[in-house]
């Protein structure tokens, strides 16, 4: 949409105040051309657009038209561009690690590095072009993450203040923050280890291995460890006190030490909206 609006108003003002007089500063600097330089790729780009837009115009434009719109292809993320890791700079290097090696700490997990290196750099790389040239993307989901995933917003955002203050660069905004949360929700998300699950019937077949069958389908995050009769989940449960969850389709007389839910045989909807409200509790007290 930035980009969009950028050529919109290019083209606009050449009608309006004609190609001359778009910009008084027609002549790139050195700077400017050797930021270019470093990719060549999208210097072709937007070389390449500047030049239908001539054809289109009939007239000439200013060089500096070529780097306006380099900036904002620059500062978008390119899918496809930089999957090579030996093409991220240092310093987009040195802030990704940062950011993983921080926000490990803070999560209080072990984030390895071809988890989430490659991904998050090539949100880096762009997003330190948008904040050296004030280019600021709205995030469409930005009031979601803040409820769905607030601590980690809230830690991103400490560690974006170490980021902006260590290595100089212009505050980082709450948009920004926000697509980098969900980098690390996603880490969270893959981090949940299976919930060690129990199935159980009364006699421990049939309707017990049909359900079975089921929620492994629907649900890969639930670890089936065993499917029981009813007789023997006391016994199972003291020998395997890992145990988190009990699937059972009977009504149980009594309470068990681990969380239980009761579901029928065939699996409805309702169960399984039951089932997924129940893993989610489970997580969130983990």
């Amino acid at each position: 949409m930035n980009i969009f609006s950028h050529l919109y108003i290019l083209l606009t003002r050449s009608r309006n105040v004609g190609l001359t007089k778009i910009n008084d500063k027609n002549d790139l600097s050195k700077n400017e051309k050797q930021q270019m330089q470093k990719d060549n790729i999208l210097y072709e780009v937007a070389n390449a657009t500047i030049t239908n837009f001539e054809r289109y115009l009939n007239d000439h434009l200013p060089e500096i038209e070529i780097f306006y719109l380099y900036q904002y292809l620059a500062s978008s993320r390119m899918q496809g561009i930089a999957n090579d890791t030996s093409k991220f700079s240092k310093q987009v290097s040195q802030i990704t690690h940062t950011y993983i090696e921080e926000m490990s700490e803070k999560l209080g997990i072990i984030i390895t590095d071809s988890f989430i290196f490659s991904d998050l750099a090539n949100h880096i790389k762009p997003m330190m072009n948008r904040l050296e040239n004030k280019i600021r993307i709205k995030n469409g989901l930005l009031d979601e993450i803040k409820v769905s995933y607030k601590e980690i917003f809230e830690e991103v955002s400490k560690v974006s203040k170490q980021v902006s203050e260590l290595y100089h660069l212009p505050f980082i905004n709450e948009d920004e923050n926000g697509f980098i949360t969900l980098y690390f929700a996603r880490v969270l998300e893959v981090y949940q280890m299976p919930i060690k699950t129990v199935i159980m019937c009364t006699t421990g077949v049939g309707t017990s291995e049909l359900l079975k069958a089921k929620i492994e389908k629907k649900f890969p995050e639930l670890d089936i460890i065993n499917v029981l009769a009813t007789r023997d989940l006391e016994r199972f449960l003291e020998e395997y006190p890992e145990t988190e969850l009990v699937l059972t389709t009977i009504k149980l007389k009594k309470s068990l030490p681990v969380k239980s839910l009761l579901v029928s045989a065939m699996l409805t909807s309702d169960d399984q909206k039951r089932i997924q409200h129940k893993i989610e509790e489970i997580n969130h007290e983990a």
